[in-house]
C-alpha cells in the first residue's frame, strides 16, 4: 500500500486487513 511499517508485526496486521498488500514473505494472521 506504499506505507512503511515500524515492524513486521504491523506489516502482517496490515496484510491481514488488506490482502492486496504484497510482502516479501508469506505472513500468517493470528486466529
Amino acid at each position: 500500500d506504499g506505507n512503511t511499517y515500524d515492524n513486521l508485526c504491523l506489516l502482517k496486521f496490515a496484510e491481514c486487513e488488506d490482502p492486496s498488500i504484497s510482502l516479501a514473505y508469506n505472513g500468517k494472521c493470528r486466529d
